[in-house]
């Protein structure tokens, strides 16, 4: 982490939501922007995913993915590097982690860094950690880094549990956006 953080927003989810988003104070005032989120419980087993905005939602983005994760019992530990989380000039949501254990004591808490982002020359860069207690009946760390390949400023993000078709929501938890001097 780097300087200073100063609160824009933040936003507290304690009733189901489809989505959170942030959609104001994304602009020439900071380099870099932090949206941290905690304790996030959505109601399926989902990733949490984050759509970006530059005057429509879905910009086009490259990334990659990969997570430390291990069992509860400790039979298995693995580091990986996941393809099929990665992103080549995709308009499609961003992952920012795997899927999450429905019980209710299941969470997801990280940062997601968002570099440049009112830049009308250069593709805005991005990375994320996030911790989750995944399917797989343990701890998954995952990082997630890449770039929006636009020159257009981004004005918002969006936090989404997933399959918001299918009725999924977010249904706890806390979202800060930090502007870093």
């Amino acid at each position: 982490m780097s300087g200073k953080l100063t609160l824009i927003s933040s936003a507290v989810v304690t009733s189901p939501t489809s989505t959170v988003d942030f959609t104001s104070g994304i602009d020439s005032t900071y380099d870099e922007y932090q949206f941290w989120f905690l304790g996030v419980k959505d109601s399926a087993s989902n990733e949490l995913r984050i759509v970006a905005n530059d005057g429509g939602w879905g910009v086009v983005k490259t990334s990659t993915f990969f997570q430390a994760r291990q069992h509860e019992n400790g039979s298995t530990s693995a580091l990986e590097y996941l393809t099929v989380y990665d992103q080549a000039q995709s308009t499609g949501q961003l992952y920012i982690t795997k899927e999450t254990e429905s019980h209710s004591d299941d969470q997801m808490s990280g940062c997601f860094q968002l570099f440049n982002p009112s830049s009308t020359v250069k593709v805005k860069h991005f990375m994320s950690r996030a911790v989750h207690h995944n399917t797989s009946g343990g701890p998954g760390d995952v990082f997630v880094a890449g770039y929006y390949n636009t020159t257009t400023a981004i004005t918002g993000i969006r936090f989404d549990p997933g399959n918001t078709a299918g009725g999924d929501t977010i249904s706890r938890g806390e979202f800060y956006l930090y502007g870093v001097s």
